[in-house]
């Protein structure tokens, strides 16, 4: 998975809480879709 939306969080000096869970919830989402069989992923 490329690194793109880690590097552009990064660069977001100014990040609220809310945005850093959307961005883990976006994460999470797209490791189910490549991995479906990782349901034990929890944040």
């Amino acid at each position: 998975m490329p690194p793109f939306s880690f590097v552009t969080l990064i660069r977001a000096n100014s990040v609220n809480e809310k945005n850093v869970i959307d961005f883990l919830n976006l994460v999470k989402k797209m490791v189910e879709l490549v991995e479906p069989q990782s349901h034990k992923i929890s944040i």
